[in-house]
């Protein structure tokens, strides 16, 4: 086989040489999780993305969309402060492969200060 032929090559430069060079490489899709929100706005004591629903976590519903997608090539999550431990529990009982880190979010919506529009 000659070099730059085969799958994923493309004619080269437009010249008219017929020589295959390859194809850019695709890029890493990675998908990032916002699970930052604590749920005291809805009055409760967990963060909302940890509630159940059908036998699954929000959380867990959320990844197996992501995890399951063929053009997401790495998961991270940024998680609710305090709570980063419990979705690390999630991802390794759930076997989610694609996770590479859980990560711990800034401040909640409802305890950030409101920001001002300059406009």
């Amino acid at each position: 086989m000659c070099l730059g032929s085969g799958p994923g090559a493309e004619p080269g430069g437009g010249q008219g040489d017929g020589v295959m060079t390859p194809s850019p490489a695709r890029l890493r899709t990675v998908a990032v999780i916002l699970a930052g929100g604590t749920g005291s706005r809805v009055g409760l004591d967990i963060p909302k993305q940890l509630l159940k629903i059908a036998g699954k976590t929000i959380l867990e519903h959320t990844l197996d969309a992501f995890e399951s997608h063929p053009d997401i090539d790495e998961i991270l999550v940024m998680m609710a402060a305090g709570h980063t431990e419990e979705a690390q529990r999630l991802v390794g009982q759930g076997g989610y492969r694609q996770v590479g880190r859980v990560l711990e979010g800034g401040p909640s919506a409802a305890t950030r200060p409101a920001r001002l529009s300059t406009c």
